[in-house]
């Protein structure tokens, strides 16, 4: 990366900051607090964040994503359609009232009173994040990425960039990505696909997900590479061939699973994952990953409606992918998000 190229970087991430920072501050002015009124107050015995040292960790996920665009290990991040997300801010600051309604009346489930959610398993049809929707419709699946940005105020981006993109791209370094397949397990609305073929468009690439709104979002985002296709399926019965499969991606699914199909979700990995392949997991960090991380973590399923977040704090993640047949190789650590890649023995 030039000198040209990496103040437009800094510009752009410090735009970024400011917009979805913006939009944080807004949410929070205009909700009720973030314990509900009648609701036990939040107690914890782990200690306070630092300030200092989380602000470090936050900037941490900028710096890592720009050395590794540095080394050429990926592209930058695609202005045109970072700006375009943007568009969404009338539609999404518009939905925050409904969602602090739902919030304060508890309605985790409110999905359920909806039709189309007949068939979905129970863990599935939640509202997470209080969302409107939960993951069934064609809004949700339009608002969803501008409101992750907001939750992370605006570092979501990077931190997949630095944790998954980073590892994903090192898993292919001597392979002909044209006789590479792979999947996207949960692939939410096809927005980390289309970062990885922009800068692997050889990858036949399999993109799946549960909701057929944000299957439909996804088709979308990776219509422009002649070899990736979107297809609704469940993680843990997996529309797909056992040892068919080259590499495996996964970003932020296994804290929105109960325990019982984490483990499963594992496990149809290790059945369609070839020898020798590799399945990258990226998602929240789990306690001790960062202690002066631990509080807020704690505390994020109480404001942010995240049923199975709490076991997924004590999850041995290392010790289920091991039990199914993988082998750790490597792993990227970015403020709130932490990667793995595991290897098919």
């Amino acid at each position: 990366m030039g000198l040209i190229s990496n103040v437009a970087y800094r510009a752009g991430a410090t735009a970024k900051l400011a917009f979805y920072g913006a939009h944080y501050g807004l949410t929070r002015a205009i909700s009720a607090p973030f314990i509900r009124p009648g609701d036990t107050p939040f107690v914890s015995d782990k200690p306070l964040p630092d300030r200092k040292m989380l602000s470090t960790a936050f900037m941490s996920a900028f710096q890592q994503d720009r050395i590794n665009i540095e080394n050429g290990l990926y592209l930058a991040p695609e202005v045109g359609l970072q700006m375009r997300q943007t568009l969404k801010s009338g539609a999404y600051l518009r939905d925050v009232r409904k969602l602090d309604a739902r919030r304060l009346a508890g309605k985790g489930t409110e999905v359920r009173d909806d039709p189309a959610s007949a068939g979905f398993p129970a863990y599935f049809r939640q509202n997470f994040h209080w969302q409107s929707g939960g993951w069934l419709t064609e809004e949700s699946a339009q608002l969803y990425d501008f409101q992750v940005e907001t939750i992370f105020t605006g570092s979501a981006g990077a931190m997949r960039r630095a944790t998954a993109l980073a590892l994903f791209a090192n898993s292919l370094k001597g392979h002909d990505h044209r006789h590479l397949q792979v999947a996207e397990i949960a692939c939410g609305t096809g927005q980390f696909g289309h970062e990885v073929l922009r800068n692997f468009p050889r990858l036949n690439y399999t993109a799946i997900d549960m909701s057929p709104a944000y299957v439909q979002k996804a088709a979308a985002s990776l219509a422009p590479f002649a070899r990736a296709r979107a297809m609704c399926g469940a993680a843990e019965s997996l529309p797909l061939k056992s040892a068919s499969i080259d590499r495996g991606i996964c970003v932020y699914l296994f804290h929105e699973l109960p325990p019982k199909v984490r483990k499963q979700v594992v496990e149809e990995a290790a059945r369609v994952i070839k020898t020798g392949g590799v399945f990258i997991l990226a998602d929240a960090l789990r306690d001790g990953d960062d202690p002066n991380l631990d509080r807020m973590l704690e505390a994020f399923p109480i404001g942010f409606h995240e049923p199975f977040f709490t076991s997924w704090l004590k999850t041995d993640i290392v010790g289920l992918f091991e039990a199914a047949g993988f082998e750790l190789i490597d792993t990227r650590q970015a403020f709130l998000t932490k990667a793995f890649a595991f290897q098919k023995r």
